[in-house]
């Protein structure tokens, strides 16, 4: 079901439910969070575009913790706001994520 990913799955994408995962970008720590750009063929839309986040591996008082194992989709960012016409709530940065990725997400849109 994965291909043209930079790496194997470690986790199942948090839009594997919505149809086949056509791209994955390398992960990107923003803040104490990873994420990573995905375009995925929706059953009803055809290629759509979102983005992914998880909570990073980090160190705490000598104790490691692994990453956080789910993949959690754009819209359960704790302050996502879908009015929030520029950035919809998420992190800035992501615009840094999708534009060193943009010639493949460009080129997986225009194949879908």
């Amino acid at each position: 079901m994965y291909r043209n990913t930079d790496t194997p799955p470690d986790a199942p994408s948090a839009f594997a439910g919505s149809g086949e995962i056509l791209f994955r970008s390398a992960l990107r720590k923003i803040g104490k969070h990873e994420w990573r750009v995905t375009v995925y063929r929706h059953r009803r839309y055809g290629a759509v575009v979102g983005y992914e986040w998880r909570r990073a591996a980090e160190t705490i008082m000598g104790r490691n913790f692994p990453p956080d194992p789910y993949w959690q989709r754009d819209v359960n960012w704790p302050r996502y706001d879908h009015n929030d016409g520029q950035y919809a709530g998420m992190p800035r940065t992501l615009a840094r994520l999708y534009d060193a990725h943009r010639v493949a997400i460009a080129r997986h849109l225009i194949a879908a």
